[in-house]
């Protein structure tokens, strides 16, 4: 069983050390400078790290002192004091000191993932942002379009050169366009204030640095000098941890030394001296060991399948990114051969050699064939964005 696991472990290591890449990598970086969050993540860290080790590895020692009038008061007084500390085998000692090792670093690896967490929203935000900006373009496109053509039809409707019905047509087209392009700006606005809002950038540095992204993150990549593989990190640690607490159970059977001094007075006389006792678990049975263990046992199939299931996922998330990718291209080659269509239908037109309702039935294919790019986009952003965040 431990085979396996190691063999799972060097894999998803090396799926880790071949991702070190991070999307929207310059936005992120800005964000663990600037941002709260990343702050508050850190401050959890070195909290649960502190509090691994809050417990001493040695118990309090004892102290103690008397004092005594005799009676009658002529037998006189007495007093003494007393000081112990108990101590446990070196071995008890050593696996202590490891497990707490170990728990300190599982906690900064929960850390990790509360990171792995932001970071993945951050990116998904940048993600949305690009593509509303885009979005947006294509609306704006679309607006300046529909009011020229609203305009043209309004001066051909005074010349006599069209009807009511086609001159109403156009500028309902005009109005329906500005209301979807000012719910795609409300959209986008929406998300840039989050994204600020979690980057501590302001509007004019986001939308330099989400420039050099318009092609989407899987076109354009930042390495990330902080890749951790948390996955295979967490397990490996609470394997280690049941493991500490066998060591730990098994103490429990263990003996302990008593080592004090004592010093008494009684009636002017001294006693001092060293006292040295043995505790003996004499009536402590060894359910807690095979409790321990049995956790431990646990704790390794537990391991096995969930790094199975997360080198599952992160095959089914590569086919998707694959899939996205193909179906990204196959959209692309297809609206590069038509080529400046939205020229030729506006040309033909003005023309004559269409009627309007059959140019803005036109025009309305088009821009969805653009806004089905847009979206194959975004689809394959956020798909290679899972992929990054189960890979580190």
């Amino acid at each position: 069983m431990m085979k396996k696991i190691f063999l799972l472990l060097v894999s998803l290591m090396a799926a880790g050390a071949g991702m070190a890449q991070i999307p929207y990598g310059s936005i992120v970086e800005a964000a663990k400078q600037n941002s709260p969050y990343f702050k508050a993540i850190e401050a959890q860290r070195e909290a649960a790290g502190a509090s691994a080790y809050a417990t001493p590895m040695l118990d309090n020692p004892e102290v103690e002192f008397g004092y005594y009038n005799g009676s009658p008061s002529d037998v006189g007084r007495r007093w003494d004091l007393s000081a112990s500390q108990t101590f446990e085998m070196p071995n008890v000692y050593a696996n202590r000191a490891k497990l707490r090792k170990s728990k300190a670093a599982l906690a900064g690896v929960e850390a990790d993932f509360a990171e792995i967490d932001l970071v993945k929203e951050i990116q998904m935000l940048c993600s949305e942002l690009v593509y509303q900006r885009a979005l947006l373009s294509v609306m704006d496109r679309c607006l300046n379009n529909a009011e020229e053509i609203a305009q043209n039809y309004g001066k051909r409707m005074e010349n006599g050169d069209c009807s009511i019905l086609e001159y109403n047509r156009a500028q309902m087209e005009a109005v329906a366009v500005r209301g979807r392009r000012e719910s795609v700006d409300i959209d986008r606005a929406k998300v840039a204030r989050r994204l600020m809002q979690m980057t501590m950038m302001t509007p004019q540095e986001l939308a330099s640095a989400l420039d050099g992204y318009a092609g989407g993150a899987a076109a354009s990549l930042a390495m990330d000098p902080s890749l951790k593989t948390a996955y295979t990190q967490e397990e490996s640690l609470r394997i280690m941890v049941a493991e500490g607490e066998v060591g730990e159970a098994r103490a429990e059977l263990m003996p302990k030394i008593n080592v004090g001094y004592a010093s008494e007075n009684v009636v002017g006389e001294t006693f001092r001296g060293v006292a040295v006792g043995l505790e003996l678990p004499l009536w402590r049975g060894n359910r807690g060991v095979k409790a321990a263990k049995a956790a431990a046992m646990a704790e390794k199939v537990y391991a096995e399948n969930r790094l199975k299931m997360v080198q599952d996922e992160r095959s089914r998330l590569n086919e998707i990114v694959v899939s996205k990718m193909n179906m990204l291209q196959a959209l692309k080659q297809s609206m590069a051969q038509c080529g400046d269509s939205m020229d030729l239908l506006r040309k033909s037109l003005e023309g004559g050699q269409m009627t309007l309702e059959e140019y803005l039935l036109q025009v309305d294919f088009y821009t969805e064939a653009e806004i089905s790019v847009l979206d194959a986009q975004k689809d394959l952003d956020q798909a290679y964005i899972e992929f990054c965040a189960i890979s580190r």
